[in-house]
């Protein structure tokens, strides 16, 4: 029996190596982003938590700062220098979107007329939450489900199961910071966030809804803005590289000739 579940394990882990190695360069990077920021997030809140020093409170939260915007700063080199399009990450103007923008819209009118508003107090816990839930999303969301999916696609598994992987990976950092009744909320909150982007393949309400519950209203108007700007630039970008593929192929196609 104990050599049958060594069997087991030791081909779990060569399928999982075999499926790591045929991503590209730039997944591989978001694959060790996903596992090595989970620890630090844990080791973080704990400290946040639990430790009464003020200054280690304060490396830890810079900490965070750092690990976030490293995140964003990932996903802005791969859409303006890495070839990837902004779709990619869930940034499209595509049905998707106006699907989310929908829902989005609902949610505004059904908190503005319960009089339900989240109010801004502090500028600078204001950018630390929005810098904070922007970059969960597109790293627990994003990058861990199309990192995720791609390796079990690749095994020839059902690529769903990339949206509880995901989830749970996403509740680990809170579990010093959260009630243990509240866990399993937050990991269900994580699926459906998770199929929400994996069927809309937009990032659009994980990321509002997160930003809003943590960092208010105007966190959630920023965030569209934001959404609006990084979506159009791929959209102008892919119709003003459609004229000039067409040129090189006719250029080609001349000297060929």
């Amino acid at each position: 029996m104990e050599e049958d579940l060594s069997f087991d394990l030791r081909g779990t882990v060569r399928g999982i190596s075999e499926s790591y190695r045929q991503l590209p360069a730039s997944d591989r990077f978001a694959f060790w982003l996903v596992i090595g920021i989970t620890p630090v997030g844990l080791i973080g809140n704990w400290i946040r938590q639990y430790c009464d020093s003020m200054t280690i409170i304060g490396y830890a939260m810079l900490l965070a700062v750092l690990v976030w915007l490293t995140v964003q700063a990932k996903v802005a080199y791969d859409i303006t220098r890495g070839g990837r399009k902004p779709a990619h990450y869930g940034f499209t103007l595509r049905i998707g979107a106006l699907i989310s923008a929908a829902a989005v819209l609902l949610f505004s009118v059904l908190k503005s007329s319960a009089g339900d508003y989240i109010l801004l107090s502090n500028p600078v816990e204001f950018s630390f939450k929005i810098i904070g839930a922007t970059a969960e999303e597109l790293l627990y969301r994003a990058m861990a489900i199309n990192v995720f999916g791609a390796m079990l696609r690749s095994r020839g598994r059902n690529d769903l199961w990339a949206i509880p992987i995901s989830a749970a990976l996403w509740v680990l950092p809170h579990v010093p910071t959260k009630e243990i009744g509240f866990l399993p909320f937050l990991f269900l909150t994580g699926v459906i966030l998770g199929f929400i982007y994996r069927y809309s393949r937009s990032i659009l309400f994980p990321m509002w809804g997160h930003v809003v519950a943590n960092a208010s209203w105007l966190g959630g108007v920023i965030v569209i803005v934001i959404y609006v700007i990084v979506s159009a630039y791929g959209l102008i970008r892919e119709r003003s590289a459609a004229p000039r593929a067409a040129l090189q192929a006719e250029t080609g196609g001349g000297e060929a000739r």
